[in-house]
């Protein structure tokens, strides 16, 4: 079976094929101080591998996403038992 996704943003659907994390950072030298003070900028990209009806492969931020279902139930049903049995 699979996990089931919605993008949030629109009514189309798609399938969860897994999910990714990066980080970047970059420095390069400053206009006036050189690498006395280099300019830097950093951040992470969270995106989702998503496949189509068709087949096709997209990244999808995951943030963006919503899941509908896993191996054809709810997300609520995996977790029922943790709900009625709370430890």
């Amino acid at each position: 079976m699979a996990t089931i996704v919605k993008l949030n943003n629109s009514d189309s659907h798609a399938i969860l094929i897994g999910v990714g994390y990066g980080q970047f950072e970059s420095a390069r030298p400053n206009a006036f101080f050189g690498n006395l003070i280099p300019s830097e900028r950093s951040g992470k990209s969270e995106m989702a591998a998503l496949s189509t009806a068709t087949g096709d492969i997209l990244w999808y931020p995951s943030e963006d996403l919503t899941i509908v279902s896993i191996d054809g139930k709810p997300p609520a049903d995996h977790l029922q038992e943790y709900f009625s049995n709370p430890k």
